[in-house]
């Protein structure tokens, strides 16, 4: 006889053989269904296969059906199909949505009623090719074209892009010698890559958006610029002693006066400078007093000349001087009724008012002079006053006249003590193959180097 406790021994071991061989089925399953659900959804499984294989049909059957209309066309005018008349008949048979935009190479891009983006391009003078993208909205940017715009020393990056919608742009650039350097990441289509020396440059634009990747690439060359390449109207920034001194360029190497080196003008004037009355009560004032004032221009010129760097300028002088010639003055104190002094200043206010940076909105020099000789001796240095306006050229009264001869004796308009304080505006000649750098605009101007 089986014992009761035999049986119940043999109950339990039942039980827990039978517990084990759950927790392994279960696992087992677990498995089979991990695996079951990777082949059905992971990127090659039979779910995403199936997707392709749809998505490959109908490109196909749409390749087909445009293919078709080719030859329907050609068929319709003596076997000739251009991008033109292609376009008439897919209009007829209303299957472009939207507009037909112009592509490269007098190709045209259209959409189709099925969703495809499309590029029909001129083959030949009598067949074209059609080249389907892909469906609108599944699309990587399309980079189209790179333009590049080199400067002194940086070069402008414009793209031309289709489907650039909520894409992301990153410019690199490299030279021969080095690899691809990150020069910004951007969603704009411009961007200018700075702080480039003189040299050949591969230019690398990467863009991404939803659906992927893209890449173009193009080379710019940025030149070394010279002095007497800079154009006028243009900024450059120039060293004297510790000091910086901002000047536009004044004339440049093909105007009269900038072919042995351009003329830079200071934007500011750099020290105050005095003409006052001469204190000599001699009866040879009027000649003391004569010569101090014919004195003027070297002054003027000599004081400009303290601040022009040797390494970068082959001569300076004031503004208002003849610029190929600035110690030029009229010596003769003349007779009655004559008008003398000098007529220097007109070419260089006339191109400053044409640069429109003749008023400071401070008052400062021009290295010329005004006299007329008559019953009184007028003599003036002329100046530019703090509203722009020419003055030490009155003919009608004394106003601002430094000294002038009436009645027996020695006069001045102005306090005989303090005289007349402007300021000076050097005008720098460079040499004309000293190098340039910057950008030449106000915010980066031009900069020089040996």
């Amino acid at each position: 006889m089986i014992s009761i406790t035999k049986l119940r021994k043999k109950e339990t071991t039942n039980k827990g053989i039978t517990l084990i061989a759950l927790v392994i089925t279960i696992i087992v399953l677990l498995i089979l269904a991990g695996v079951s659900i990777a082949t059905l959804t992971g990127g090659n499984g039979i779910l995403n296969k199936v997707t392709k294989t749809k998505e490959k049909t109908n490109l196909e059957a749409e390749r087909e059906r445009l293919e078709l209309i080719k030859v329907s066309v050609a068929l319709d005018n003596n076997g000739v199909v251009t991008v033109d008349k292609y376009i008439e008949q897919l209009k007829e048979e209303n299957i472009i949505v939207g507009d037909v935009e112009d592509g490269d190479d007098d190709s045209k891009n259209i959409i189709t009623d099925n969703g495809y983006s499309v590029n029909i391009a001129p083959k030949s003078d009598k067949d074209i090719i059609i080249t389907i993208e892909g469906e609108v909205g599944k699309l990587k940017v399309l980079i189209k074209k790179i333009i590049l715009i080199s400067g002194n020393d940086n070069i402008k990056v414009d793209v031309q892009v289709k489907r650039g919608e909520g894409a992301i742009y990153r410019y690199y650039y490299k030279t021969e010698k080095s690899d691809y350097q990150l020069a910004g990441e951007t969603t704009e289509t411009s961007y200018v890559i700075e702080n480039l020396e003189p040299d050949t440059y591969t230019i690398k634009v990467v863009a991404t958006n939803t659906n992927g990747t893209t890449f173009k690439e193009e080379v710019g060359t940025i030149k070394q610029l010279t002095a007497k390449e800079v154009e006028e109207g243009k900024y450059i920034e120039i060293e004297s002693g510790s000091n910086k001194i901002m000047c536009m360029v004044l004339w440049d190497a093909n105007s009269t006066y900038g072919k042995d080196g351009i003329h830079i003008v200071a934007m500011d004037t750099v020290e105050q400078v005095q003409f006052r009355f001469p204190q000599n009560s001699e009866i040879d004032a009027l000649d003391k007093n004569w010569n101090s004032y014919l004195n003027a221009i070297k002054i003027l010129n000599d004081k400009a000349r303290s601040y022009a760097n040797t390494l970068f300028c082959a001569d300076a002088r004031s503004i208002g001087s003849i610029p190929d010639n600035p110690y030029s003055k009229n010596t003769n104190k003349g007779y009655v009724g004559q008008e003398l002094g000098d007529k220097n200043y007109i070419v260089d206010y006339n191109k400053m008012k044409e640069l429109r940076i003749d008023n400071l909105k401070k008052s400062y020099w021009l290295a010329s002079r005004y006299s007329l000789a008559g019953i009184w001796e007028h003599a003036s240095v002329r100046f530019v006053n703090s509203e722009g306006s020419l003055r030490g050229d009155v003919k009608t009264s004394h106003a601002e006249q430094i000294f002038y001869w009436e009645t027996g004796s020695w006069h001045s308009t102005v306090d005989k003590d303090t005289g007349l304080i402007c300021g000076l505006r050097p005008v720098f000649i460079l040499k004309p193959d000293v190098k340039i750098k910057g950008s030449g605009t106000s915010e980066n101007p031009y900069y020089l180097s040996l």
